[in-house]
């Protein structure tokens, strides 16, 4: 897909509306820092509008915080500081001491009976390890260490990712006793922060083992639905995909977990290791999705957002057609493309978070139009 100048300058434009929103709430606004308004404040050209944004955010900052999650937690503050520093390098030492502070920190995470926040891409250390590798800011070994540390411990079996934390939990509880396969809550989260940590991880056999094992076990768990698509279950099971799955987006099912896959087949074999099967599974994969998916059926809650719903969709189908160079995929993304672009009117009815607001919509559409991919990894993308 080409993309004119008009058409960008046209998502710039409602980005900026989206920026001057946000900023003039948030000082009144309670909660801690989202990563979607600086995410989208550094995809758009500089100007007023999003360095008032990014100044908001900034000093949103010091305001509550839980634990050291990417999203609402200390590694989302770290994550955003490293994309302000690309722009405005006074930014360099506060983002570098924010990984220190990460990476030094007394993290609670358990190593049985556990819950989300123990390893998942937006409460968890996937989450930690991702915050470490946005931007293009230097990393370091030692800053990586502790969240790495303990994703290959619970990666010594698959087990190790047993969720024991939700019993009688009213939203959650279907994962109790279960093993998650999904990218924001699941196995596949794990898989893709540790494959995108293998770069700076040069020769360590360890994490290398614990991607293989996990992407292995992903493969096991594959299944094909009533439509054709190549899905996965929510948990690990022996049935199989039951009926046509509906729940297809960047957060479960096909799209996330087949990027996981391709993301570790990728770093297994640009590290030397055996990783071309994991490939070939993840394209398969994403062909048949291609090749059933139907907005009008695929397209549940939040159907526009980056967790849920089409431009989360959509960023899947742009990172498997710049890097598998996959036709099917390309033409999603063009289909998806004109579907939310069509729908831009709708963005001030959403909030301005990333995974579910008007920000990762924008976020998504610039990304796919060209723009700047730095902030993907807060996705477990690149």
């Amino acid at each position: 897909m080409t993309v004119s100048a008009e058409p960008t300058a046209a998502l710039s434009a409602a980005a900026e509306r989206v920026l001057a929103s946000w900023t003039a709430s948030a000082a009144a606004d309670t909660a801690g820092p989202d990563l979607g308004p600086v995410v989208l404040a550094t995809l758009v050209p500089d100007g007023q509008v999003p360095r008032d944004a990014i100044r908001a955010w900034l000093r949103t900052g010091n305001r509550r915080r839980a634990g050291l999650g990417l999203f609402g937690g200390m590694s989302g503050i770290l994550a955003g500081l490293r994309l302000v520093a690309t722009r405005y390098p006074n930014v360099v030492d506060a983002a570098e001491r924010t990984a220190v502070a990460v990476a030094t920190a007394e993290p609670r995470w358990r190593t049985s009976e556990l819950g989300f926040d123990d390893y998942d891409v937006v409460l968890g250390s996937a989450g930690v390890v991702l915050a470490q590798v946005t931007g293009v800011l230097p990393v370091r070994q030692e800053w990586l260490a502790p969240a790495v540390t303990h994703l290959v411990g619970l990666a010594e079996s698959t087990t190790g990712f047993r969720i024991g934390a939700f019993a009688g939990h009213p939203l959650v509880g279907w994962a109790q006793g279960g093993v998650v396969t999904g990218l924001a809550h699941g196995v596949a989260g794990p898989v893709a922060a540790l494959s995108m940590a293998m770069p700076h991880l040069p020769g360590d056999a360890r994490v290398a083992d614990a991607v293989h094992r996990l992407a292995s076990w992903l493969v096991s768990q594959r299944c094909a639905d009533e439509r054709g698509v190549m899905s996965w279950p929510a948990r690990g099971t022996s049935a199989g995909c039951v009926g046509e799955v509906r729940r297809q987006a960047w957060c479960y099912g096909t799209p996330g977990v087949a990027w996981a896959l391709w993301a570790a087949g990728q770093m297994l074999v640009h590290g030397g290791h055996d990783g071309g099967a994991l490939c070939a599974v993840a394209t398969e994969a994403m062909e048949t999705l291609c090749a059933a998916y139907d907005p009008d059926f695929h397209l549940t809650d939040e159907p526009l957002a980056a967790c849920h719903g089409a431009a989360g969709m959509l960023l899947v189908a742009d990172a498997f057609t710049r890097h598998a160079g996959l036709p099917a995929a390309a033409a999603l993304r063009d289909t998806l493309t004109g579907h939310l672009v069509q729908r831009l009117d709708e963005l001030p009815e959403l909030d301005a978070t990333l995974l579910s607001g008007a920000t990762g919509v924008l976020a998504a559409l610039l990304t796919a139009a060209g723009g700047d991919r730095g902030w993907l990894p807060c996705l477990a993308m690149y």
